[in-house]
């Protein structure tokens, strides 16, 4: 609690979000001693919600979809590899979080971008997922979007914002 400023509105709140925080550290400490995992899971701000509070907290406003454009062309054949790792490859950015908005159509679609960014420019750059959330007038801000519209409006207004580091 003191870690992350966390405070809850009475002592019967704090007793259940202790009993969740207990809960989903037993997984935590379940899943990192799985040798099969290839991902270890931590303690953040969100570790006393419980799936039911994440799912209404990351949960949007369902909004009419938009037809996918291709732009590959299927005749195509090239030899891939059988998988890439892009942090490897440096063509991921650090962690970033949504807090409480429903903003995750923002950072896929600026996820992508930056790492489209690496691969053609070999710089690694952070971009605004805000400036999504607030300028795309497309998509819904924090009640949800789509990444394809998040292209749509990188593309036609020329470009997106850098992140301050």
């Amino acid at each position: 609690m003191l870690k992350y400023n966390i405070t809850y509105q009475n002592a019967e709140e704090q007793k259940h979000r202790l009993e969740v925080f207990e809960e989903n550290l037993k997984y935590i400490n379940e899943a990192n001693s799985d040798p099969t995992k290839t991902y270890q899971l931590g303690v953040n701000h969100l570790a006393d919600m419980s799936a039911e509070d994440m799912r209404r907290l990351r949960s949007y406003k369902r909004i009419s979809t938009k037809k996918a454009t291709t732009f590959y062309d299927n005749n195509v054949t090239i030899d891939i590899p059988h998988s890439v790792d892009w942090r490897v490859r440096g063509a991921v950015t650090k962690v970033k979080d949504q807090g409480q908005c429903g903003s995750c159509w923002a950072f896929s679609a600026i996820g992508a971008i930056e790492g489209a960014h690496k691969i053609k420019t070999g710089r690694l750059v952070s971009l605004s997922e805000q400036e999504l959330v607030d300028c795309d007038t497309v998509d819904q801000g924090c009640l949800g979007g789509y990444m394809e519209r998040a292209f749509d409006y990188v593309i036609e207004r020329g470009g997106i914002t850098h992140k301050r580091q």
